[in-house]
């Protein structure tokens, strides 16, 4: 999982890569079925509190060229 935040909320990030990385999807508490609409969602909750707060959180597959951007404007 890579994440990318601009700014000063590194840890955040850290926290938030470090819960997802390397893990299986399935067994992230929280997350529910794995897809990636339900990614962007877990992403974006675990964000909310960031100020200022995402606008946008994209999750993409490489392997696939398949991805999902969720706006929060």
């Amino acid at each position: 999982i890579r994440l990318s935040l601009v700014g000063s909320e590194m840890c955040k990030e850290t926290a938030l890569g470090d819960a997802l990385d390397h893990r299986f999807l399935d067994e992230i508490p929280g997350l529910g079925k794995p897809t990636l609409e339900n990614l962007c969602l877990f992403i974006a909750d675990s964000l909310a509190d960031l100020q200022p707060a995402p606008s946008r959180i994209r999750v993409w597959r490489d392997s696939i060229g398949d991805g999902c951007v969720l706006d929060l404007n």
